[in-house]
Order: C-alpha cells, then structure tokens, then sequence
C-alpha cells in the first residue's frame, strides 16, 4: 500500500511540473521586449528586421530588469546594452 501511495504522489509531481512547463507561453522578442519597456519604463533600440523571426519565453516582469533582460539573452544570445 505504502509503494501505491509513492507512485501516486510521484506520478502526481511529474504531472504538475509538466502542466507548469506547458504554461511558458512564447512570444516574440518585439512584443517581449515592448512588455518590458512598457513595465520597467526603458526603451529598446533595435532593428525590427532583425528580430522579426525570433521567439522567446513570455517575460516574467516580476524580477528586475536584469534578471529578465538576461532571461532574454540566454534564449537569444542578444547583448543588451545600458545607456543611461
């Protein structure tokens, strides 16, 4: 009974974390990058032909502006640049 009650508690984990990595919506790098600018009130300069075909995890707007911005060059590889 023991060894049912683990499987069914695993079983259960395995499926929450699968229904959390199905909810990672993508967007595309213009609209990622117009949510964070409308969100941390910063502005992108950048050549729209560029990075028309590029999608990346919608951001999570929770962390800072680096965190996010980083999150965005892992998936990318993009370099931001600070201009104050």
């Amino acid at each position: 009974m023991n060894r049912l009650k683990q499987l069914v508690l695993l079983t259960f984990f395995f499926s929450f974390c699968f229904s959390k990595a199905q909810d990672r919506s993508s967007v595309t790098l213009e609209l990622a990058l117009k949510q964070i600018s409308e969100h941390y009130e910063v502005n992108f300069n950048y050549a729209q032909k560029l990075i028309a075909d590029i999608e990346v995890v919608t951001p999570n707007v929770a962390l800072e502006l680096t965190k996010t911005l980083t999150r965005i060059n892992d998936q990318t590889g993009l370099l931001f640049t600070f201009l104050e």
